[in-house]
């Protein structure tokens, strides 16, 4: 399971931040991330100043991605080099400013350009191996998407680097097995929110008081027969209909 974290480390730093990052970011980086994310587990919460090895490592991969980020914010500051419509690092530069009008620093960029890269790397790269995993149980859906991707090429000319994001919105059953993917393995078991003002629970007398939190399960929805016909079973062609 290693690949697919790196592919999703490798393919996410070229989209975000541009082909000079991504000519930095090898095998080497993606361990970096990796060591980074071991050390947040439960025990970091409760005991975060341990001298565990996860700790040191997760300490010195953030010292080391950090610098990198403020070498190349660097570089690009001392060339003139920013162009907003070019990458993410390039539109921070310009526009990161607070709501009460005080600037990021370049440090406080690079730390969130890690944070962005971290966050997204493991809902994508496990919904990419469950994506692949039913693609290979299932010959005939491998067939329907090839051929979907084959016309769509050929509108194009045939060059995958010509396709857009726009192009991806064509390739419905594509999208419908990347939605059922999803509803089976949902890649966050559990999403948290703070109460910001007394909560009604719809139905009932029941009341969430400001500062509490709820705890909200996708999957519970996602297998239900109330939302679902046969929710065990992977049907893409079920996000065909109006109502899905």
């Amino acid at each position: 399971m290693k690949t697919q974290p790196e592919i999703t480390i490798f393919t996410a730093s070229r989209s975000l931040f541009g082909d000079e990052m991504r000519r930095i970011f090898d095998r080497s980086f993606a361990q970096l991330y990796s060591d980074l994310d071991k050390g947040f587990t439960p025990i970091n919460f409760v005991f975060p100043n341990l001298p565990l090895p996860h700790y040191w490592r997760r300490d010195a991969a953030q010292k080391k991605i950090s610098a990198t980020y403020m070498k190349e914010i660097k570089s690009r500051r001392e060339r003139g080099d920013i162009d907003p419509n070019r990458d993410l690092i390039d539109s921070l530069l310009i526009h990161s400013t607070y709501k009460d009008g005080v600037k990021m620093t370049d440090q406080e960029i690079a730390n969130l350009l890690i944070g962005i890269l971290m966050g997204g790397q493991h809902t994508s790269a496990s919904t990419s191996a469950w994506f692949l995993l039913h693609l290979g149980e299932k010959p005939h859906l491998q067939d329907v998407i090839y051929q979907e991707v084959v016309e769509l090429l050929k509108e194009k000319g045939g060059d995958l680097n010509d396709l857009t994001y726009e192009d991806l919105q064509k390739l419905p059953s594509v999208n419908n097995t990347i939605k059922e993917t999803l509803r089976m393995h949902m890649p966050l078991h559990s999403i948290f929110r703070k109460v910001t003002n007394p909560l009604r629970i719809p139905e009932t007398n029941y009341i969430v008081p400001k500062g509490h939190y709820v705890l909200v399960s996708p999957g519970y929805a996602h297998t239900s027969e109330r939302y679902f016909d046969n929710p065990e079973d992977f049907d893409p062609t079920r996000w065909d209909t109006a109502a899905a």
